[in-house]
């Protein structure tokens, strides 16, 4: 059979994984291409306490400090951003203007458009990566750095079982929520909760014990160029995704399907919520 769900969805990302891709390209050219001129201004800078929380311990005058505190601490989440967008999108947006119930009318099984439309983000995931590779090879030539291009390869590659990881949970969280702005909420704030946690318990002691529990923690950014891709924190990261894959897989196929039909049983809970109890509408109450 031809995939056409997964087509359709690769054509409505195209756009979205070129952006990421092309721009996380660029940076990394440009990285690499004016670290010769600022070696020797960084070799007696002293970074700011809270600029160092937010990198890490890293010596940011070395090759290998430099390009994790100036791309891999921060282009995680970035690509959080795309793994959010693209895993509240497959389902929830759908289910949310009323095109998934049209869809689910044809002759197509649920577990059908379910696997098609997450491979869809998968297959977008490897395309931002890919994109972003030439950007070390094109740069590389003007570095000047005694940095060897395969560790800023599989440095690069590693960044996508984290995005699988957050988008994995945004799949999720759309289809218990089923509201796009209500999964989208939920998936942000515990991407934001995650990064600072991990960020600030370099520096903070009571914040340390709670590293492990952020998703940043298992990437080490500050320290994947220098020290290489830490595989147990790739399996972390990876159980982690296909765990909430699988169990977004089980919800969808047992749950009614409609605009707001999952979200009845969360109600209640919205409602004691100061923040998200105030996004609910008439509209929503009434579905």
């Amino acid at each position: 059979m031809r995939p056409s769900i997964f087509i359709k969805a690769m054509l409505d990302q195209r756009w979205m994984v070129a952006g990421f891709g092309i721009g996380s390209a660029l940076m990394a050219a440009l990285l690499l291409s004016v670290y010769p001129s600022y070696r020797e201004a960084l070799e007696d800078f002293e970074l700011p306490p809270a600029f160092e929380a937010l990198i890490g311990d890293v010596d940011i005058a070395s090759p290998e400090g430099f390009v994790s505190a100036e791309f891999f601490s921060w282009i995680p989440a970035l690509l959080v951003v795309y793994a959010i967008i693209q895993g509240t999108g497959v389902l929830a947006a759908e289910e949310g203007s009323g095109t998934l119930e049209l869809l689910l009318a044809q002759p197509v099984s649920r577990m059908r458009v379910f696997i098609e439309k997450t491979a869809s983000i998968l297959a977008g995931v490897i395309g931002i990566v890919l994109l972003t590779l030439p950007g070390w090879i094109i740069g590389y030539p003007f570095a000047d750095m005694d940095l060897g291009l395969d560790r800023l390869v599989w440095s690069t590659l590693a960044l996508a079982p984290i995005t699988l990881a957050f988008a994995a949970l945004s799949v999720l969280a759309g289809t218990v929520l089923a509201s796009r702005k209500e999964a989208a909420l939920a998936v942000t704030v515990l991407a934001v909760v995650s990064f600072f946690v991990n960020s600030l318990g370099q520096a903070a002691d009571v914040l340390e014990p709670l590293r492990p529990a952020s998703l940043f923690y298992h990437f080490h950014a500050d320290t994947i160029v220098s020290d290489g891709v830490d595989p147990l924190g790739m399996t972390v990261l990876l159980a982690t995704a296909i765990a909430a894959t699988a169990l977004a897989a089980y919800l969808f196929r047992r749950r009614d399907i409609g605009i707001g039909a999952g979200r009845d049983w969360f109600q209640p809970l919205l409602r004691a919520l100061p923040i998200i109890g105030t996004l609910s509408t008439p509209a929503d109450e009434t579905t």
